[in-house]
């Protein structure tokens, strides 16, 4: 590795399964862990795989542009991705994490022929939102160049962007402009709290995911009635 090229990511993966039917990558925020997603494997499971992204310690190097550190985090991230795709893809992203998986999603589709069956952006202002200044991606530290993502760049994926109603960074006019970045289905659910509303509303995650990728592919994802039982013991 070069002295300019930024530590590679790594995938967690929590429960390996052979009877999921979907493959859902997780991207946290910044100040999260991948092991944060850990509760989204539980309760996901054996329906969808999830994997989650863990950083290096730090999250973007002082010497590359933010601009230039996502696309090349994206770039090892879709080259990890194309290894998994027997399955449908589906992408994770909160806080600075959505900001990613809007560029993974646009390599996936535009560069590797893959298509992401869904991209839930969580926490953060749309691409078209983040301009110029050194809190471009919240919560990135170093942030100097601008968002990864062209703000005129749209998608061929459905999006459900989720929101935190007392959430300072992202309110919801910043979530509802994710729709500007889609040719697809766009969903946006807003839940209760600041900036922990994902801890703090798992359950309505969770059942407004699986609802979404219900609805957008069509068929059954997950075994509702699995899930049922579970939420009611």
């Amino acid at each position: 590795m070069s002295g300019n090229t930024p530590a590679e990511p790594t995938l967690l993966r929590f429960r390996p399964s052979t009877r999921s039917r979907a493959l859902m990558v997780c991207l946290p925020d910044v100040d999260r862990p991948a092991g944060f997603f850990g509760a989204f494997a539980e309760a996901l499971a054996p329906s969808i795989e999830v994997l989650a992204v863990q950083y290096p310690d730090r999250w973007v190097c002082p010497w590359v542009p933010v601009r230039e550190c996502l696309r090349e985090r994206a770039v090892r991230l879709v080259d990890e991705v194309r290894g998994r795709t027997d399955r449908p893809v589906l992408l994770f992203g909160h806080g600075a994490g959505a900001v990613l998986g809007f560029e993974m999603a646009v390599r996936l589709e535009r560069e590797r022929g893959i298509d992401p069956m869904a991209l839930v952006a969580s926490g953060c202002p749309a691409p078209c939102r983040l301009g110029g200044g050194a809190d471009v991606v919240p919560g990135a530290p170093g942030a100097d160049a601008g968002c990864g993502c062209d703000e005129r760049v749209r998608v061929q994926v459905p999006i459900l962007a989720l929101g935190g109603e007392d959430d300072a960074r992202a309110d919801v006019s910043d979530v509802l402009v994710w729709r500007e970045h889609t040719e697809r289905e766009f969903q946006i659910k807003m839940l209760p709290g600041g900036a922990l509303f994902l801890e703090d509303n798992l359950a309505d995650v969770v059942t407004s995911v699986t609802g979404f990728l219900q609805r957008v592919l069509g068929a059954e994802v997950i075994d509702i009635s699995r899930h049922r039982r579970r939420g009611d013991s």
